[in-house]
């Protein structure tokens, strides 16, 4: 966390029940990750599809890797609402994340000169659920995100799901 950066528009276009301080939602929205590499070493797609962390040589500089990923997500989520008019809520539920594309991107310097690496097709995996809690006023949250589910598929020898945190906003 802090490095990697999620953008995601929960409910581009949903349905709500609403029953008194409870609703529920589900919808279709859009989310883009990406998972950045700290210290000497960045993603690399080897031949065989496999995804392995190699070592920057010594003579790079301004170094940067990452994974993105993109994805259609369908949010189920669950809002009880409280406090004086209904303005506190806590959202909760998961959210099941059609992941459509993934690349790799490397960035880094030799000299004066600027080098980019960009491998797509690194196999993603191709559905994933994560589970979403929110806590908000008057439309402004916090939000955190748990991933358990691995990103990528087994064959790229790469396994890791995610945690993320951060602000919400809703109209």
């Amino acid at each position: 966390m802090g490095r990697s950066i999620e953008a995601s528009w929960l409910m581009v276009m949903g349905v709500e029940m609403r029953y008194r301080s409870l609703a529920v939602a589900t919808g279709l929205g859009v989310e883009g990750r990406n998972f950045v590499t700290k210290g000497n070493r960045y993603f690399h797609k080897n031949p065989d599809g496999r995804i392995s962390l190699e070592p920057y040589a010594d003579y790079m500089t301004d170094r940067r890797s990452r994974i993105n990923v993109f994805s259609l997500e369908v949010p189920v989520l669950c809002t009880l609402s409280f406090g004086p008019k209904d303005r506190w809520g806590v959202t909760f539920g998961p959210v099941v994340n059609f992941n459509t594309s993934a690349n790799i991107k490397t960035q880094y310097k030799v000299g004066d000169e600027s080098y980019s690496i960009k491998s797509s097709g690194i196999a993603q995996a191709p559905v994933t659920v994560d589970a979403l809690l929110s806590v908000h006023y008057n439309g402004i949250g916090l939000y955190a995100r748990y991933s358990p589910m691995d990103v990528l598929k087994n064959s790229t020898a790469m396994d890791f799901g995610a945690f993320s945190t951060g602000i919400t906003l809703s109209f």
